[in-house]
C-alpha cells in the first residue's frame, strides 16, 4: 500500500466522523424543548425625559422626509465591437490567436512537466546525508621529498 493511499483513506475516515458528528449533533438539537411562556419585557422610561436639542418641529421632518436625489443617468454609450477597417480587424484576431496559442502552449508545458518528473515528497529527503570525502589522500607519493609536506598537511609527525 503506497503513502499516498493512507493519507487519501485517512482523509476520507476524517470526512465521515465529520459527518457522522453532524448528523449525531443535529438529531440532539431536533429534540423538542417544553415551551416556555414569553417574558413580557419590562418598560423602562426613557432617559432623559425631554430630548437634549428639543422636539423636531414640523418643517424639519418634512425636511428629512423628503427621497434622497437620484444620481444623475450616465449616456448611453455605444458597446465596444471590432474596428470597422479590415486592418485593424485584423490585427485585433491576430492578437487575439496569439494569446490563446500562448495559453495552449503554457498549458502543454505544465501537462508535460508533470508528466516527466514526477514529484516527490519532501520527507522522502529529510534523512539524506551528505558525506565527504578528502579530495587527496594523506598517504605519501613515492615521490622523495614529499614525506615533510603531507606529514604537514595531514597532521601526522
Amino acid at each position: 500500500m503506497s503513502r499516498r493511499s493512507l493519507g487519501v483513506r485517512l482523509a476520507l475516515a476524517v470526512l465521515a466522523a465529520a459527518l457522522a458528528a453532524a448528523a449525531a449533533l443535529a438529531l440532539l438539537r431536533r429534540r423538542r424543548t417544553p415551551l416556555r411562556e414569553p417574558e413580557t419585557p419590562e418598560v423602562v422610561a426613557s432617559w432623559p425625559p425631554v430630548p437634549v436639542l428639543g422636539r423636531p418641529t414640523e418643517a424639519d421632518l418634512a425636511r428629512y422626509d423628503k427621497p434622497p436625489p437620484k444620481p444623475p443617468r450616465l449616456p448611453d454609450l455605444p458597446l465596444p465591437s471590432l474596428p470597422e477597417e479590415p486592418v485593424a480587424r485584423r490585427r485585433v484576431q491576430r492578437w487575439a490567436a496569439v494569446v490563446v496559442v500562448l495559453g495552449l502552449l503554457f498549458c502543454a508545458q505544465q501537462w508535460l512537466e508533470n508528466s516527466v518528473f514526477p514529484h516527490y515528497d519532501e520527507s522522502t529527503t529529510e534523512n539524506y546525508e551528505v558525506t565527504w570525502e578528502p579530495s587527496f589522500s594523506c598517504q605519501a607519493p613515492a615521490e622523495p621529498g614529499w614525506e615533510e609536506v603531507f606529514a604537514a598537511a595531514c597532521g601526522s609527525d
